[in-house]
């Protein structure tokens, strides 16, 4: 016979904080990205002659990037981590212990965890896992060790 506990994880899906934005209208002094570092000749700065702001149609695709010590990273598919990665976050009202942490490192199918707060943890399901059961997995092996713990 199991014992009973009312330790819950809710699982939701992480989502990218760095989300590129595929089209947006440009706005004076912005250019659509090319090899020559300097503006288009024929710019005068989003004014016409009066001074009186042109409207543009003109949308492009964005991109992203983050400036780290090792230089500028430009956020694409190849360095996305949210498409590298299946990151989920786990909610908890239990405390996520240093030996808490090691349990759910130790179930098969859980390629990355990072603990954000006592309560919060995302957690990133290896591709060839199924993200429910990994879950199911993970709950199952907290009981296991917390029951055998409190005994």
């Amino acid at each position: 016979m199991q014992p009973q506990n009312n330790r819950v994880i809710v699982w939701v899906k992480a989502q990218d904080p760095y989300q590129t934005v595929d089209e947006r209208e440009l706005g004076p002094g912005e250019y659509e990205y090319t090899e020559d570092i300097y503006p288009p000749e024929d710019d005068d700065g989003g004014f016409d002659l009066e001074g009186e702001r042109e409207e543009t149609d003109e949308k492009v695709k964005s991109k992203s990037a983050i400036f780290t010590p090792l230089g500028v990273i430009i956020l694409d598919e190849n360095t996305d981590m949210y498409k590298l990665f299946n990151f989920w976050i786990g909610h908890t009202n239990f405390g996520l212990t240093e030996d808490i942490q090691k349990v759910i490192e130790d179930v098969p199918g859980v390629e990355v965890l990072h603990t954000f707060t006592r309560y919060r943890m995302r957690v990133a399901f290896a591709k060839c896992f199924k993200a429910n059961k990994v879950c199911h997995a993970i709950k199952a092996a907290i009981d296991k060790y917390l029951d055998t713990k409190d005994q």
